[in-house]
C-alpha cells in the first residue's frame, strides 16, 4: 500500500510540476508582456483616466476588482514620478492576473516586451494594418523552410542507412522528427488536437510512431499503472495514459534485453520509473534508475533506454506539451 501510494504521489508530482512550469506558463504569456495589448490598453486608460478600455479583458463578475484597482492606481500617480511608475505597474499586474485567472492560466509577473514571441508581434501588427498579407508570407516562408530543413536532413540520412546498425539509426531518429514535425503542422491546420487524427490511420501508422500506440478509452475509466502492464514478448510494450494538447503520458513496458531505441526529445520530458530498473542514455552518459526514480529529460536531448537487469521494467514518460504543441521550436 505505501509502495502504491508512493507512486500514485510521485505521478501527480510530475503532472503538477510538468504541467505548471514547463507547459503551461508557455499559453497565452503574450497578454503577460510590457508590449501585449492588455498591457497596451492599461497604460492609455491611465493616461485617460478611462477605465472602460480595459474592462473587455476582464469577465463581468471581475470588473468591480478592475475598477477598485484603477482608482487606487490613478491617486497613487499623483504623488511623484516613482509612486507613478509603482501605481502602473501594480495595476499591469492586477489586470493581467485577472485576465489571465479568467482563461484558466497561471501568472508569474508582468515581463519584458521583448518577451513577446516574433509571430504574435506579427499577428498584432496585421491586425493594426488591416492586412494579412505579410503575416501569412511570412508564416508560409517559415513552415516551407522548416519542413525543408527537416526533409533534407532525412533524405541525406535516408542514402546511407542500409551502411550500418548506426547509420540506420540516424535515419529513423531524422525520420521520426520529419514526420512528427509535419502532423503536427497538420493537427494545427486541421484543428485536431493531439494526435487523434492518427486513429483512423490503423495500428500500421501508429507502429511507425513507437512509443505513441494505444486502444480507445471511455471518459472517465480509471487506469492503474501497476496493472495490465503492456509487456510484449519480442519487443517493447506501450500504452497510452493521457493525450492532452499541454499533456501526453506513455507508460513503457520491456522485458529483459528489450530497449526504446536512440532517439531526440521531442518535448520536454520526465520518466518515472515504476517497476524494476533501467539504464537511460542522456547524450552518450548512462545512468541507472531504480524503482521510484524521476529523470527529467530536457528537449532535443539524445536518449536512448534499456533494460539491462534479469527482471520486467516498466516506466512512465511525461511530455509537457504534448509533441504536436512543440510545432515551431
Amino acid at each position: 500500500m505505501k509502495k502504491r501510494l508512493f507512486i500514485n504521489f510521485a505521478v501527480l508530482a510530475v503532472f503538477m510540476f510538468s504541467g505548471t512550469f514547463l507547459g503551461f506558463n508557455k499559453a497565452y504569456s503574450h497578454c503577460d508582456t510590457m508590449g501585449g495589448p492588455v498591457v497596451k490598453d492599461a497604460k492609455g486608460a491611465l493616461e485617460k483616466k478611462d477605465v472602460a478600455p480595459v474592462l473587455k479583458w476582464v469577465s463581468k463578475e471581475k470588473e468591480l476588482e478592475v475598477r477598485a484597482a484603477f482608482e487606487i492606481a490613478l491617486t497613487e500617480r499623483i504623488k511623484g514620478s516613482e509612486a507613478k511608475e509603482k501605481a502602473d505597474m501594480k495595476f499591469f499586474e492586477t489586470l493581467a492576473r485577472i485576465h489571465r485567472e479568467g482563461e484558466g492560466e497561471p501568472f508569474t509577473g508582468i515581463k519584458p516586451a521583448d518577451a513577446i514571441e516574433p509571430i504574435e508581434a506579427e499577428a498584432d501588427k496585421a491586425l493594426e494594418d488591416g492586412s494579412i498579407n505579410n503575416l501569412t508570407t511570412e508564416m508560409s516562408q517559415h513552415l516551407t523552410n522548416s519542413v525543408k530543413e527537416r526533409f533534407d536532413r532525412v533524405l541525406d540520412k535516408k542514402k546511407h542507412m542500409n551502411d550500418s546498425v548506426d547509420a540506420g539509426r540516424e535515419y529513423v531518429e531524422a525520420y521520426v522528427e520529419y514526420l512528427h514535425y509535419v502532423e503536427g503542422v497538420h493537427a494545427t491546420i486541421t484543428g485536431k488536437g493531439g494526435h487523434r487524427h492518427e486513429e483512423a490511420g490503423g495500428d500500421d501508422h501508429k507502429e511507425r510512431r513507437g512509443l505513441e500506440t494505444t486502444s480507445s478509452k471511455q471518459e472517465g475509466a480509471m487506469d492503474n499503472v501497476l496493472e495490465n502492464i503492456p509487456y510484449q514478448e519480442q519487443k517493447m510494450g506501450s500504452r497510452k495514459l493521457v493525450d492532452e494538447k499541454y499533456l501526453l503520458v506513455m507508460q513503457a513496458a520491456l522485458k529483459p534485453g528489450q530497449s526504446v531505441p536512440q532517439h531526440s526529445a521531442n518535448s520536454n520530458v520526465h520518466i518515472l520509473v515504476v517497476k524494476g530498473e533501467v539504464v537511460i542514455n542522456l547524450d552518450g552518459t548512462e545512468s541507472l534508475a531504480k524503482e521510484g526514480a524521476l529523470v527529467p529529460i530536457a528537449y532535443k536531448t539524445s536518449m536512448s533506454i534499456m533494460n539491462k537487469s534479469n527482471k520486467d521494467a516498466s516506466f512512465l514518460i511525461v511530455k509537457t506539451p504534448n509533441p504536436s504543441e512543440m510545432v515551431g521550436e
